[in-house]
């Protein structure tokens, strides 16, 4: 059978044939058990599970192509789609049990429900341009379901380098992301607050991993990332266009 190893974040990992082997981890078991979950309720959004082999998780091969665009270049036909591809994540995960399992982050509360945690373009595949599964559940854990529509709504709405003041646009993309979601309107007033708050954590725990030694992070930290996501973090955190729309709800 045909090998091809293939190179996805801090991740390599190997395609043989319809199964994907990706590295095992200490969280791997509870990654597997919530995908089988999704999948029994019907959920297509995601790789299939296979189990353990050999220190590798076995995935089923999800057809498409991972692009790793920036936010503004992203139409809102496939922000719509994005959002509702994570909502429909969402519904699915509801009623998993996260109890005793292992994850690579803490829990996070209010814990609704069991995060992606990492729902960006770089983890979702496409076919024709529309996003049709998120991928690479490494920082699934349980959390309120508002940031993973933080950290979505970032991705799929806003990053670009520079990023300058936001635009009228920019918060009319946001809103158009939460309202396909499906936010009610005190989950849109907090979103913007959560979106800073999630990339001050993001670029906390660059610093603070690559401190510790770890060489991915530490590679993220010379590339400059923590330095963008706090950086963006003070831009949104000043953006009176993406308070004042996500707080009357209406796209201007």
């Amino acid at each position: 059978m045909d090998e091809q190893i293939l190179h996805g974040g801090i991740n390599e990992v190997v395609r043989r044939g319809d199964r994907l082997y990706r590295p095992q981890r200490p969280w791997s078991h509870s990654v597997l058990r919530l995908l089988e979950h999704i999948h029994r309720a019907g959920f297509e959004g995601a790789p299939e599970p296979f189990g353990l082999e050999a220190g590798s998780e076995v995935l089923g091969w999800v057809e498409g192509t991972v692009e790793d665009a920036n936010g503004a270049d992203i139409d809102l036909g496939t922000v719509l789609a994005a959002a509702r591809l994570l909502r429909g994540y969402h519904d699915a995960a509801a009623g998993f049990d996260p109890s005793g399992l292992v994850w690579q982050f803490p829990a996070e509360q209010p814990a609704e429900v069991v995060l992606h945690g990492d729902a960006a373009p770089y983890n979702c595949v496409f076919r024709g341009g529309v996003p049709v599964a998120w991928i690479d559940f490494d920082t699934a854990r349980p959390g309120p379901s508002l940031h993973d529509v933080a950290c979505s709504a970032y991705r799929f709405c806003l990053i670009r380098e520079p990023l300058g003041e936001l635009s009228a646009q920019d918060a009319g993309r946001v809103l158009a992301f939460a309202d396909a979601y499906g936010l009610g309107r005190e989950e849109k007033t907090r979103l913007p607050e959560t979106i800073v708050e999630r990339l001050r954590w993001l670029a906390a725990l660059i610093r603070d991993r690559a401190a510790a030694g770890d060489p991915a992070f530490a590679q993220h930290l010379t590339d400059g990332h923590a330095e963008l996501y706090a950086g963006h973090a003070d831009v949104i955190e000043q953006s009176k266009a993406l308070r004042d729309a996500l707080s009357a709800g209406t796209r201007s």
